[in-house]
């Protein structure tokens, strides 16, 4: 016999933006809430947090997201054994 499940309505979330300015290398990520005040948490690194609750961070500027992120994709991709594959725009400047 099947059971009945309550169902919940779920707060529609905002819409989350990612920005990539390439000139600058600087990556920008935000969920769509209202952010406050922001805190370096690393040389180029800052971290946003919700106007309502200091403890949830709602958005990060990354300078330098190349250098920086690098290791961290790098590492991942070889944990899976997945080789970076390159966009076929830069295949193309390379010609």
């Amino acid at each position: 016999m099947a059971r009945k499940v309550k169902r919940f309505e779920l707060e529609a979330l905002p819409k989350p933006t990612v920005v990539y300015v390439a000139e600058t290398e600087t990556l920008y990520i935000e969920n769509g809430r209202v952010r406050e005040d922001a805190e370096e948490m690393a040389d180029g690194v800052l971290v946003y947090y919700d106007k309502d609750d200091e403890a949830s961070a709602v958005a990060l500027n990354i300078e330098r997201a190349e250098q920086v992120l690098k290791p961290f994709v790098d590492a991942i991709l070889a944990k899976y054994g997945v080789k970076p594959v390159q966009s076929p725009a830069a295949n193309e400047t390379a010609d």
